[in-house]
């Protein structure tokens, strides 16, 4: 039978680790992202990979709608698949460990109290779509937030929701979510989580399975390097001061390749996928551009302008002429030789 939960309105960690605690139990900064939501309207959250920030967000809706009678939610990310396996993987993970005592029904991606109280999770190709949804009680939730389109956040502030959750890495130096922890940082209640802040390295609850590890860190500090903006990003989550054109957000590499191959299968009618501007929508200039290495092309250390002088050179030599180190690349778009980079420099 159901339980009255409205207790814990004010205390999402006792929720959690109470009502949920067979799933898990927070660590402190998962805790910091659940307390954050109680007394502030705007939350942003930038972490490294594997920090357990979704973690957070999935039960932090589960606590939201168990705890306010009048109250809904709604999860959206860049595309379905990273709402579908992110934020609702963890919360039908925690579902599923207090499903006797929850008022609700877990669907696939939907969470139905009855029919004025639920969470829907999904992502749309038009921020039209984002409207509707109102409640005295409204949460949202942005997984992914680094690529979430600016015309999808201002579609979400039309909502007006009683809480905003932005939940993302530091991989864009664009929208919304950078802006909330720079020009718009006075508007948000800020968090950031680096691989050093997490159990495997403090050692909190005897370290973590499924988090970031030593061994991670290590090998992407001899991958990359620690000056590298994709160290800073993906283990310090801190947005690099510089980004240059080999650094656009993993998911809006995935986007773009997503919706090239489900557009030549479906068609353009058949397209549901969200491409963040900064991947472009341009195919991917060929397969094994995706298996390419960053470091195996010395044309990437160049300015922009440098490149487009190459290019320019390239093509007054006809379609045959070579330039020397540019190999594949000479003969792509600005956009596409960014979509390439990023897919050779981020594979992980």
């Amino acid at each position: 039978m159901a339980e009255d939960f409205t207790r814990y309105a004010n205390d999402p960690v006792g929720f959690v680790t109470d009502v949920l605690g067979d799933a898990g139990t927070p660590y402190s900064k998962q805790a910091e992202m659940l307390e954050a939501l109680v007394d502030h309207r705007r939350v942003s959250v930038v972490g490294a990979n594997g920090s357990g920030k979704d973690w957070a967000a999935g039960r932090a809706v589960l606590w939201w709608l168990e705890t306010r009678p009048e109250s809904k939610a709604l999860t959206l990310g860049p595309t379905q698949r990273q709402v579908e396996e992110i934020v609702w993987r963890e919360m039908r993970e925690a579902y599923a460990a207090a499903a006797d005592v929850l008022s609700g029904r877990m669907l696939t991606n939907a969470y139905r109290i009855d029919e004025q109280r639920f969470a829907l999770g999904f992502s749309t190709n038009n921020a039209l779509n984002i409207q509707g949804f109102h409640a005295a009680e409204l949460l949202v939730v942005v997984t992914e937030a680094h690529a979430m389109p600016q015309a999808h956040i201002d579609a979400i502030k039309r909502l007006q929701p009683e809480r905003l959750l932005l939940v993302g890495n530091a991989l864009s130096r664009d929208g919304e979510f950078y802006a909330s922890h720079h020009a718009k940082r006075n508007f948000y209640h800020r968090i950031a989580i680096s691989a050093f802040d997490t159990p495997n390295f403090t050692g909190e609850d005897g370290g973590r399975r499924g988090m970031i590890t030593p061994e991670y860190v290590e090998e992407y500090a001899l991958d990359y390097g620690e000056d590298h903006p994709l160290y800073a990003a993906s283990v310090l989550a801190q947005f690099p001061d510089a980004l240059d054109d080999s650094l656009v957000g993993r998911e809006a590499v995935e986007s773009a390749m997503e919706r090239w191959e489900a557009s030549a299968v479906q068609g353009e009618g058949g397209q549901t996928l969200v491409v963040p501007a900064e991947a472009g929508t341009s195919p991917p200039a060929s397969p094994g551009l995706r298996d390419s290495h960053l470091r195996g092309n010395d044309g990437d250390h160049l300015s922009p302008g440098e490149r487009s002088a190459r290019g320019s050179a390239a093509g007054e030599g006809g379609p045959d002429a070579a330039v020397p180190g540019e190999g594949r690349q000479a003969h792509l778009s600005p956009g596409e030789r960014s979509a390439h980079d990023s897919a050779a420099g981020e594979g992980f």
